[in-house]
């Protein structure tokens, strides 16, 4: 809108500057022109008169007199020879003011004429009604319930108009959200999905919407965006709880347990994590029969537990002896240490690389302060003697942690 008015400003001020110049010239002194205008057609009489030269030119010379006696101020500064030959030259100079003159007109009509082209094109008299609508986002439907419908239904009559406009249809669904209207929040993210590419925050939007809108039951299109989101966001947590909760009400146990597993690697907060772990030892107990596999308990020795950084994390793998890419892996918080974890084939790192087809390895345990997967140094380490494929089912290890002498 600013744009638009700053063009017709300008384009007008084009078209009045000539007016103002010219009537400006014609009161500074009218009398002027007037005398000008019967020297030039006197001048133009002496051309197409047969007259000899020599007497055109004295006659110019008199009717320069003539002028100046009209025009005395000029008097002082020009003589009549002088006055005879500005007077002439001003006769096609004023016919280049002239032409100038219509140039300007044109160009500011032509500007006034692209700058409301450009305005209908591009711009709505509408669009400050949704400015600001960002607040939705902020807003809690508790204290501002108000301004929420408010902005709703700004939006809603905007998109009336304007259905290609991705971020207003993800607003809209935002506030339909926050209402619980899950079905017209799956419809405004559906839409915000279709505008936009391979936006991973709609489409998790889109996916939860869905989610509730069906009471917790995953269909179709519900898992194909469950799938999209993991393969940009493996550890994403919200996604992978939503797919395991789903399996749990299929009946596969197994499935969860590997989703559920898979989640702690993106979780921080700790009651959450706790949560995880018992319902992964819950879904254990129904399975029947259980995968072969180690139990690891993790403790650490008396005299360095006080030591342990209980932000840090524990890596429980097993693994090719001396090292290389895991079978299998589980990670816990060092605060819920000592604790106990099942190796096998549901905590595989792919389903072709599984602990029961290995031939051998080792379990290796890790308490890494910063939480990444990498060793580092300062890490605490402990390794266990080498097992063959057959022992999978040994039973149970116990893994005490001490501060690392050596790199891993």
């Amino acid at each position: 809108m600013l744009g638009f008015v700053i063009l017709a400003a300008l384009g007008l001020a084009f078209l009045v500057l000539p007016i103002f110049m010219q009537r400006g010239g014609q009161g500074f002194d009218a009398r002027g022109d007037s005398t000008s205008r019967w020297y030039r057609s006197r001048l133009a009489e002496l051309e197409d008169d047969a007259a000899d030269p020599e007497v055109r030119e004295e006659i110019k010379a008199e009717l320069g007199a003539v002028l100046l006696a009209e025009m005395p101020a000029d008097s002082e500064a020009l003589d009549t020879t002088q006055a005879a030959g500005q007077l002439a030259n001003s006769y096609s100079g004023e016919d280049a003011h002239a032409l100038g003159r219509k140039f300007l007109t044109i160009a500011s009509l032509l500007l006034v004429a692209l700058s409301t082209l450009v305005y209908s094109n591009l711009g709505d008299y509408r669009l400050p009604e949704i400015r600001g609508a960002e607040a939705v986002l902020e807003l809690s439907m508790e204290t501002n319930e108000a301004d929420i419908l408010s902005w709703q239904g700004r939006l809603e009559n905007w998109l009336a108009d304007n259905a290609d406009d991705a971020k207003s249809w993800y607003l809209l669904g935002h506030s339909h959200l926050k209402q619980s209207n899950f079905s017209q929040a799956a419809e405004a993210f559906a839409n915000t999905n279709a505008l936009v590419e391979n936006d991973i925050s709609v489409k998790f939007y889109w996916l939860q919407s869905r989610y509730m809108a069906n009471k917790g039951v995953l269909d179709a299109t519900s898992k194909s965006l469950a799938e999209e989101i993991l393969k940009v966001d493996p550890t994403n947590d919200s996604v992978l709880e939503i797919l395991a909760i789903a399996a749990i009400s299929e009946g596969e146990s197994a499935t969860a347990i590997r989703l559920l597993n898979q989640s702690l690697s993106g979780l921080r907060d700790a009651r959450r994590q706790v949560a995880t772990i018992q319902a992964i030892g819950t879904l254990r107990e129904t399975l029947s029969p259980a995968p072969q596999g180690i139990s690891v308990e993790v403790s650490a020795s008396a005299e360095v537990a006080a030591q342990v950084d209980k932000t840090a994390t524990i890596f429980v793998v097993a693994r090719p002896i001396g090292g290389g890419m895991p079978y299998a892996a589980v990670r816990r918080p060092a605060a819920l240490m000592p604790f106990s974890v099942r190796i096998d084939d549901l905590v595989s790192m792919s389903d072709t690389r599984k602990l029961s087809s290995a031939e051998d390895f080792e379990i290796m345990v890790r308490l890494s302060v910063s939480g990444v997967a990498q060793a580092e140094k300062g890490d605490w380490v402990w390794r266990s003697q080498p097992f063959s494929g057959n022992e999978a089912s040994i039973g149970v290890v116990q893994a005490i942690l001490a501060p690392a002498t050596g790199s891993d």
